[in-house]
């Protein structure tokens, strides 16, 4: 007789977080199933930007995932594409405030130095 799976219960789904926090689970790369794709599929996700795509993991609340997934699907793009859609305008959005920080920090030093030169002419002229 085929025994059943065992199934996932309030009781045991949260028993081993500790251990896959600390990674002695999911970490090590021998147990990795690849599903495998094409080189030519890599390469067309890998070069779809002039950037190399690197895989990361990271935990997020399930109910931000899932306002992911719903405006993704209006979107008409997966919820980790829109992931990092968001994640690039947020660091564009920020290196542009750097930016424009700087671009005002000029402005402001050159405003001083016109005024510093005016009042050397009218030293020199007094």
């Amino acid at each position: 007789m085929k025994q059943d799976k065992a199934v996932n219960t309030q009781d045991n789904i949260f028993e081993d977080v500790a251990q896959w926090e600390s990674r002695n689970l999911g970490a090590d790369e021998s147990f990795v199933k690849s599903k495998g794709m094409s080189k030519k599929l890599k390469n067309l996700l890998n070069n779809r930007t002039s950037q190399k795509m690197q895989m990361i993991s990271i935990r997020l609340p399930s109910t931000l995932i899932d306002d992911l997934k719903n405006i993704g699907e209006v979107e008409g793009i997966g919820y980790q594409a829109l992931s990092r859609e968001i994640l690039q305008r947020f660091v564009d959005a920020e290196n542009r405030k750097k930016f424009n920080d700087v671009v005002a920090q000029k402005r402001e030093l050159q405003r001083q130095v016109e005024l510093m030169e005016a009042q050397l002419k009218e030293l020199k002229h007094a």
